[in-house]
């Protein structure tokens, strides 16, 4: 007997810094709370290639995606199952930051936030994750997450 398979969706993210090491975070037309650059894949679409395409339509900007910082595998109970990959994208300077244009479509606001203020402004599993995302990008070793919860 066969039985039933998970079909999760991927969503890929960027983690972008400042130079004073806040995070960007952004608010998304289509949902609420705040969180990071970025979105659902394409049908075929590595999530590398959707992270860059993302901050590309949702920022206007195209910052290298360096390294894989955390995978997290993240059920919904209204959107299903989904991992989310999230990427390093850099930190921009403040000439680079003057380049965001954001797509009014997807995003409505975009700001810095100080990484001890994240729990202020995202939900507590993805404030996990932010969090994780900036160790992994201070270790060099991905972390993988349920949950937003290291196993």
């Amino acid at each position: 007997m066969i039985s039933a398979v998970t079909r999760p969706s991927i969503t890929a993210a960027g983690l972008i810094l400042d130079e004073r090491g806040h995070v960007l975070v952004v608010t998304h037309t289509y949902k609420a709370p705040l969180g990071l650059p970025g979105g659902t894949a394409h049908l075929g679409e590595l999530p590398r290639a959707a992270c860059a395409r993302e901050l590309a339509e949702e920022l206007g900007i195209r910052p290298r995606i360096g390294h894989l910082l955390v995978i997290d595998w993240a059920p919904h109970p209204i959107e299903g199952d989904r991992l989310v990959f999230v990427f390093n994208a850099g930190t921009l300077t403040s000439h680079q930051q003057a380049e965001i244009r954001t797509n009014p479509a997807e995003i409505s606001t975009h700001t810095f936030r100080a990484p001890e203020h994240l729990g202020q402004s995202l939900t507590p599993g993805y404030a996990r994750r932010v969090h994780a995302a900036m160790a992994a990008r201070r270790t060099g070793r991905i972390a993988y997450l349920e949950h937003g919860r290291a196993v």
